[in-house]
């Protein structure tokens, strides 16, 4: 994609969505094997049918920055995860990021 012959709308609307796609909060879903087989009776995985579920809307959610100054976001986008799915980094990265931050 050739960034200089998008629309600048085009631009906010893209870079959005990728945002959202490498920002969003993972959440583990740990379903039953009862749950996990009902759903693939219809082809789908437990999560398949979480999916829909994805994009939330924050219209009354107001967040602080660390700052503390107000920061108001207009729609979420959240991960659901299997186990296999989340991968840890390691400890030496962790203590990187923490001190970068801190």
């Amino acid at each position: 994609m050739v960034w200089h012959s998008l629309e600048s709308e085009d631009q906010k609307a893209v870079l959005k969505e990728m945002v959202q796609g490498i920002m969003a909060p993972s959440v583990l879903v740990l379903p039953t094997n009862a749950a996990e087989a009902i759903t693939r009776k219809n082809g789908l995985s437990f999560i398949d049918m979480l999916r829909p579920l994805s994009n939330v809307d924050c219209s009354s959610v107001s967040l602080h920055t660390t700052r503390e100054q107000p920061y108001r976001i207009s729609e979420m986008r959240v991960c659901f995860c299997e186990p296999g799915d989340i991968e840890q980094s390691p400890p030496e990265l962790l203590d990187m990021s923490l001190e970068a931050v801190v």
